[in-house]
């Protein structure tokens, strides 16, 4: 009778053990995710507030009289994000939101080609690659707000501010108007 007391104390001190371990394990990868995303979230949100005042620049300088304008030029910077150099444990979120983040970075990159292409069709002042330009990244900002989006879901954090929600809307809005004055003038353009 002692030995299977013993025996029954031995699987007991083992699959308690086991349980605090799965608990411990479970608590890591839930804290190590909320980590990732908030530290994530972050850094895509600096990129999207960048990514409107791209969307705002329209090539003239502060100090410009916008009807003497020769030739515009970049007046801000365009953001860089670079997710690699982010210290997170990447395998504590949804395979598909990793491969989304680290995807964002090339879709960036196509972004400026398209730019750079605006930049070779366009004459002096390059007023078409200013278009394209608050197009490519009124399109970033938007898809850099849909992942911090993604991020607070997948670890229950609050919701964005109203003051946020403007920049997103903003940029939206710029988007839909070139979309649009594009459309526009396709249609007037299209021999039908």
């Amino acid at each position: 009778m002692e030995s299977i007391i013993g025996f029954v104390g031995v699987i007991l001190g083992a699959a308690l053990t086991l349980i605090g371990e799965w608990w411990f394990q479970s608590r890591k990868a839930k804290k190590d995710a909320e980590y990732a995303s908030i530290l994530i979230s972050y850094k895509l949100e600096r990129y999207m507030f960048q990514c409107e005042k791209v969307v705002k620049d329209d090539g003239i300088g502060d100090d410009e009289d916008p009807n003497r304008v020769d030739e515009l030029t970049r007046q801000v910077k365009e953001p860089t994000f670079d997710p690699l150099s982010l210290n997170v444990e990447w395998k504590s979120l949804p395979a598909k939101l990793v491969y989304d983040i680290f995807n964002f970075p090339h879709k960036a990159e196509i972004a400026e080609q398209a730019i750079y292409r605006a930049w070779d069709v366009s004459d002096p002042p390059h007023e078409l690659e200013f278009e394209e330009r608050q197009l490519q990244y009124a399109t970033l900002g938007i898809e850099a707000s849909e992942l911090v989006h993604e991020l607070r879901k997948h670890a229950n954090l609050p919701e964005r501010s109203p003051d946020d929600l403007k920049s997103i809307n903003h940029m939206k809005r710029r988007k839909s108007d070139i979309e649009s004055e594009r459309m526009k003038k396709n249609a007037r353009n299209s021999p039908l």
